[in-house]
Formats: C-alpha cells, sequence, structure tokens
C-alpha cells in the first residue's frame, strides 16, 4: 500500500470511528431498532465518501498516466482548479462547462511551455501557451475547497490561471505542502526559456 493509500485508509478510519461514537452517543437511549438503521445509515453513507473519493483520484492518475505516455519530454501535476479558473479560461476565451472550484485537473510543462487539462473519462486542454505568453509563475494561495491552500499561479496576459496542486504529482487527495508548492513553482521556473 502507498503511502497515500495509508493517509486515505487512515483518514477514513478515524472519521468513521468519530461517526460511529457520535452516533451511538446520541442513540444511546434509542431502541434496537434505531440504532441499527442509524449504523447502516453511516456505512452507507461513509462508503459513498469513499468511494467517490476512489474514482476521482483514480480518474486522475489514469490521467497523468496517459498524458504521460502522450507528451515525451513533458512533465506533469496533479491538482485541482481554483475557484477563480473557470472565470479566468472564460477571460480567454476557453468556455468549460461544470468546472468547478476543486475539479481534478492536470497542469504540464516542457521547453516548449505550459499547458492545463481538465480530467474526466478522457483528459481535456484547457490550456495551452508558449512561454512568451506566461509573464510569471508564482506561488499564490488557491481555494479548491472551503479553505485556501498553497497553490500555483500562472500570471498570463488577462489574468491569473490557479492551480492547486496534490502532494504526488500522479495525484491523490493531500494538497501539497507550501514547501512542495515553492519547489513546483522553482521546477517551472527553471524549465522556462529566457524569453
Amino acid at each position: 500500500m502507498t503511502g497515500a493509500g495509508r493517509a486515505t485508509l487512515a483518514l477514513t478510519a478515524v472519521g468513521a470511528a468519530v461517526l460511529v461514537v457520535l452516533a451511538w452517543t446520541g442513540l444511546a437511549d434509542a431502541d434496537a431498532g434505531t440504532r441499527g438503521a442509524a449504523v447502516v445509515t453511516l456505512a452507507f453513507v461513509l462508503g459513498g465518501v469513499w468511494l467517490g473519493t476512489a474514482v476521482v483520484v483514480r480518474r486522475a492518475r489514469t490521467a497523468h498516466r496517459e498524458l504521460t505516455a502522450a507528451l515525451p519530454g513533458w512533465s506533469l501535476h496533479c491538482g485541482w482548479a481554483d475557484a477563480s479558473l473557470a472565470t479566468q479560461l472564460v477571460r480567454s476565451g476557453t468556455w468549460e462547462r461544470g468546472l468547478r472550484p476543486g475539479s481534478p485537473v492536470v497542469i504540464g510543462w516542457s521547453a516548449a511551455g505550459v499547458a492545463l487539462w481538465r480530467t474526466g473519462a478522457q483528459p481535456r486542454q484547457l490550456v495551452a501557451a508558449t512561454w512568451s505568453h506566461v509573464d510569471s509563475v508564482t506561488v499564490t494561495r488557491g481555494f479548491a475547497g472551503s479553505t485556501g491552500r498553497p497553490a500555483l499561479g500562472l500570471d498570463m496576459v488577462g489574468g491569473q490561471l490557479v492551480v492547486t496542486p496534490c502532494a504526488r504529482a500522479n495525484g491523490g487527495v493531500l494538497p501539497a505542502s507550501h514547501l512542495q508548492v515553492q519547489q513546483l513553482v522553482a521546477t517551472l521556473r527553471s524549465t522556462r526559456p529566457d524569453v
């Protein structure tokens, strides 16, 4: 089992334990039928959350593998769309239906430029730009969920594209730390030729 798999399992187990204790204390005075229904409902909810997360992570990792095979010489990193990404894409002339904060994406870069793909059943390219169209690559704050996280910002003509990277390049459930984002930004900057 990988580190991310162990982390996911540990988080699921802790969450399940907390929910079971909370549910059980609230149902201590209830009859046996009510307790049984609550336990079954809780199991279905936790199973649904686990299954949904597993499907999203699997799709992101599959897209990462497919793009890696299709793009020799490119480096790729999975992440999530920032709350501002859909608006910035529209400003640049690309409308992506259903792109929400937290939608899985893959950012890619090479000496030729940068690109952004949305993952799903089939990866779809959202942005492709040469380095001459990228003013800078920065560490910023991204809102792929309810709280801000360290994120990668591509400052381009017309706005900033923000992606909140995963802790692992091939995807997962954990966001990258501030140090990991700094290292990712440094990698992109070092790949960029002087333009």
